[in-house]
């Protein structure tokens, strides 16, 4: 076990560092303009869609599955994985082809207030990215079923080849402009996913082959159905957050989108690299204690979980305040001006500034994930994009361009002290009725 943690851990900091050799080549190559500003813009929609639609497949995939594995044979769960991948695989089909249908709509909400420049990109960029919604779901969908088979590694390593591929591909097309970007993107991720479909090959689970019964997939598809769709509105509200403060900042001018991109990207592998040594031990922690009802125990692990988070936290803040600049200065040049370093440091700074609060949110939401409250979770995505939307309103005027960094830091910091509210009403009202 200690092994296996051990190995994902290195592989996914070495997919980590791939994707910043990817960053730093379309920070040199493209600098902060309007081309990535449309190809941020085009790829809100697909991953949006991609990502909520893998978030609502893992919560009914893993159970359906192991009760599957536990009563049938292994040609079985070999024929509901094998229907499993080519369901989504049509479905994420069905789904492109509604977006194409609907481009004009989509550009109209996503880009619409954004200069001639970067409506053209997003055009350009658009129709070949929503490949992106097929792949990205049968690719997130391989990476479980990898994982149930305890192949972790290849599920974990796969990113890396996408991160590569998408920077030589920058490298040798380097004055393709904004169709660089897009196919950077599109190859990359088809290689991460023909990488777990072979990983899958390799034992015996191929694409082609015995599918199960109509009756009994259809009966396993509705248990999926039902364990997912609670899952529906947090996923989504997750994905949304991260999505919006995009939208909300076309209107600032070209390179507003692409120095806000770059912030997030950085923050985002930062969140991962943190949450990924740390919340898998804390969530199987908390549901063993969680279910042997040892209070005071996992009320010392939220102590220190939540201490430790906010001194890494904290630590991150003063390293982006400090260093955050000056180092994208260094490592970056070509069209990366330091009018772009500065830019782009300042939306980092002001979103790193929520780190503290989205580790202790983590953390809360482990909890609750350990205690089979899902609701909870929904409850404080749903908090989170309604406190970004009132603050962006209110500082838009301001902030300008870094109005939804400010935003977002707004929704993680706000909403993490009322996730604390929220536990400490459960247990005062548990206490209250003898239930602790």
């Amino acid at each position: 076990m200690k092994r296996q943690i051990t190995v994902i851990a290195i592989l996914t900091i070495v997919s980590q560092l791939a994707a910043f050799v990817k960053l730093w080549v379309t920070a040199r190559t493209f600098g902060v303009d309007a081309a990535v500003d449309g190809y941020n813009l085009a790829l809100v929609v697909p991953v949006l869609l991609s990502s909520s639609l893998s978030g609502i497949v893992q919560t009914g995939l893993f159970p359906v599955r192991g009760q599957i594995a536990a009563r049938e044979s292994a040609e079985d769960v070999d024929a509901f994985e094998r229907a499993v991948l080519l369901g989504l695989l049509l479905l994420g089909l069905g789904l492109s082809i509604v977006l194409a249908l609907a481009m004009s709509l989509i550009t109209s909400w996503v880009a619409g207030d954004a200069s001639e420049a970067t409506q053209q990109a997003f055009k350009l960029a658009f129709l070949p990215l929503i490949s992106l919604l097929a792949l990205n779901v049968v690719g997130d969908c391989t990476g479980y079923l990898l994982a149930m088979r305890n192949r972790f590694a290849i599920a974990a390593g796969a990113p890396v080849a996408n991160g590569l591929i998408g920077a030589l591909i920058l490298l040798v097309f380097n004055d393709g402009g904004v169709s660089a970007l897009v196919w950077s993107t599109v190859v990359g991720v088809a290689l991460q996913v023909s990488i777990c479909i072979y990983g899958l090959s390799t034992l015996r689970l191929n694409l082609i082959g015995a599918l199960p019964p109509r009756r009994s997939f259809a009966a396993a598809v509705v248990d999926m159905a039902r364990l997912g769709v609670w899952m529906v509105p947090g996923v989504i509200l997750s994905n949304l957050v991260l999505s919006l403060p995009q939208v909300w900042i076309t209107g600032f001018g070209d390179g507003a989108v692409s120095a806000f991109g770059y912030a997030l990207r950085l923050h985002l592998a930062a969140i991962q690299l943190i949450i990924m040594a740390s919340s898998t031990v804390i969530l199987a922690k908390f549901a063993e204690l969680v279910w042997t009802q040892q209070t005071q125990q996992v009320d010392k692990i939220m102590r220190n979980s939540v201490l430790a988070g906010w001194a890494i936290g904290i630590l991150g803040v003063l390293c982006v305040g400090l260093i955050g600049e000056p180092t994208l200065n260094i490592l970056l040049d070509g069209k990366f001006t330091p009018d772009a370093a500065h830019r782009v440091s300042m939306h980092w700074l002001i979103v790193t500034a929520s780190l503290p609060c989205t580790i202790m949110s983590n953390i809360y939401a482990k909890l609750w994930q350990a205690q089979g409250k899902p609701f909870l979770m929904t409850l404080l995505s749903a908090m989170n994009l309604g406190i970004m939307y009132v603050t962006f309103m209110l500082v838009s005027t301001s902030f300008f361009e870094y109005s939804g960094a400010v935003a977002l830091t707004a929704g993680a910091t706000i909403s993490a002290f009322l996730a604390v509210i929220i536990e400490w009403y459960r247990r005062s009202h548990a206490r209250s009725v003898g239930a602790i």
